[in-house]
């Protein structure tokens, strides 16, 4: 299918079954555990829309608190609450969905997000096999190399998932980053974010 595709674009644009630059990029796996919860929800989390766990008993890296986004996420607010839990795994882990589960509820009763006597009502699992581009400590060095690479075939990869900056890369960043690399290409400005 793919070639089909690039046989349609103009030549020069693709190279089919030709070597291109070596990139040391790690593939991670990404589990996403969901939970509906009968509350009570601890007061402290009723404003939050995500937390992020470095401690290594904790087995998720974040939680998003689904039902503080809008009422509507949940079958009736005033009763539930929901949660979804990150967990960033090497990519030939070997995956068991209930383990994963499990020790997501406990992490989250380590952190004081879930009480014991919470009452879970549902449970979502998702494995998704390239979840993230997660950043290593030579993200920097890689990208100086697949960069040129790109922007030599008219790819400017731009904002969260094109430049790997996570420390840059919200919403208004990306915004920024896109309109830099338009003034980029059409006006010679030089690009501050990227």
């Amino acid at each position: 299918m793919w070639k089909k595709i690039a046989y349609k674009l103009p030549k020069g644009w693709i190279q089919l079954e030709k070597a291109v630059a070596s990139i040391d990029a790690e593939e991670k796996l990404v589990l996403l555990v969901g939970l509906g919860i009968r509350r009570p929800q601890p007061e402290v989390t009723e404003n939050w829309s995500w937390v992020y766990f470095p401690q290594p008993d904790i087995i998720f890296y974040r939680c998003t608190f689904i039902s503080n986004f809008n009422e509507s996420l949940t079958p009736n607010a005033a009763v539930f609450w929901s949660v979804v839990c990150e967990i960033g795994m090497d990519s030939d882990a070997e995956v068991v969905e209930e383990e994963a589960v499990e020790k997501t509820i406990q992490g989250l009763k380590t952190a004081g997000i879930l009480y014991e006597n919470n009452t879970i009502v549902s449970k979502w699992f998702c494995a998704l096999p390239y979840g993230y581009p997660i950043p290593t400590i030579n993200r920097d060095y890689e990208l100086a190399k697949c960069q040129p690479v790109f922007e030599k075939k008219g790819i400017f990869s731009r904002g969260r998932f094109g430049s790997w900056k996570y420390e840059s890369a919200n919403q208004d960043h990306s915004f920024t980053m896109g309109r830099e690399v338009v003034d980029r290409i059409f006006m010679n400005k030089p690009e501050k974010l990227n």
